[in-house]
């Protein structure tokens, strides 16, 4: 057994919201509710990823953008035209919206934006 299972542990994370735990339950509803995400056509935003991965996943009804930030340091990836929603986010606050040509990551940050129709 780890030497800190009495602080890192099923119990402590369950009171935590903003446990990896809790992280991952958001994330498998996220999927479980999303049509793009389910079963939508992918497309990569960067084709030779160098520390950032970012690809959009697609419907007809909606269209998602997955962003992973492999790195420790900050890193852009390309955001697509019209407005973004952050859905869900390791380091950012879910509702924040976003326009523009990219948007940085912060070191190690995974994110799942929605294009706002």
């Amino acid at each position: 057994m780890n030497a800190d299972y009495r602080r890192v542990n099923v119990a402590a994370e369950n009171q935590n919201p903003d446990s990896l735990l809790h992280f991952y339950r958001r994330l498998i509803w996220l999927r479980k509710t999303s049509p793009a995400l389910r079963r939508g056509s992918y497309r990569p935003l960067i084709l030779r990823p160098t520390g950032c991965l970012a690809y959009l996943r697609e419907t007809a009804e909606q269209t998602m953008l997955v962003g992973l930030n492999f790195r420790s340091r900050p890193g852009p990836i390309p955001l697509p035209p019209g407005e973004w929603q952050v859905l869900l986010s390791s380091v950012r606050p879910s509702g924040e919206r976003r326009r523009g040509q990219e948007v940085v990551l912060a070191g190690n940050e995974a994110v799942i934006l929605e294009q706002v129709r």
